[in-house]
């Protein structure tokens, strides 16, 4: 069965996703299902700047991938923001992006066997 679009950019961000060691996460926040955001993250050792450094460097990579369909945003712990100084000493680096192709964030379900957040 040959692959859709969608499918292989799903596909093409869990390689990048893996390969960098992120994690991946689908969120549905709609009652009716449509409204998806897609989060990466990564954890590091707290308080190791290079770390973190590279973590936002990699799960901005990987969410330039993600296909958007309609007006959204991205957020999370960038170094931006006092999100950015509590991901330095907890460990853990997120991104999140909203407006996210709907087909894509099925395609993106079906790869990570269903679950979606």
């Amino acid at each position: 069965m040959a692959m859709t679009v969608s499918s292989s950019k799903a596909k093409h961000l869990l390689d990048v996703a893996y390969r960098d060691g992120l994690t991946v996460l689908v969120r549905d926040y709609s009652t009716r299902g449509g409204e998806y955001v897609i989060e990466v993250s990564r954890s590091f050792d707290p308080s190791d700047v290079e770390q973190y450094r590279q973590a936002e460097r990699d799960t901005w990579n990987a969410l330039s991938l993600v296909p958007v369909t309609k007006p959204g945003s991205t957020w999370g712990s960038t170094s931006d923001n006092v999100g950015g100084h509590a991901a330095l000493m907890n460990g853990r680096m997120y991104l999140c992006k909203s407006g996210v192709s709907v087909r894509f964030a099925k395609a993106l379900i079906r790869l990570l066997g269903g679950n979606v957040a």
